[in-house]
């Protein structure tokens, strides 16, 4: 959950993305951050980003996805996938 000026910036008070509705991309997005930490479950990865706007988000992406901690990534939610709490 993100609140205050990161919600804000979203439209709301406070906003909720779970971590299987966060895209992660090299080129763009709507959160520039940093690996910190990743997970490696087999099927999944769970993607530990630091970032300036968000604070820490979470992602989960394919096991096999191929990224590196301290490795600079953007995170987008997915349309339709956000939850936002006035």
């Amino acid at each position: 959950l993100l609140e205050g000026a990161a919600a804000a910036r979203m439209g709301c008070k406070t906003f909720g993305i779970r971590p299987e509705h966060l895209l992660l991309s090299a080129d763009s997005g709507t959160w520039h951050g940093t690996v910190r930490h990743i997970e490696r479950l087999g099927a999944d990865a769970i993607i530990y980003l630091d970032t300036a706007d968000a604070g820490q988000l979470v992602a989960r992406t394919p096991g096999d996805t191929v990224l590196e901690v301290g490795q600079g990534v953007w995170a987008t939610p997915m349309a339709g996938r956000a939850f936002h709490y006035a």
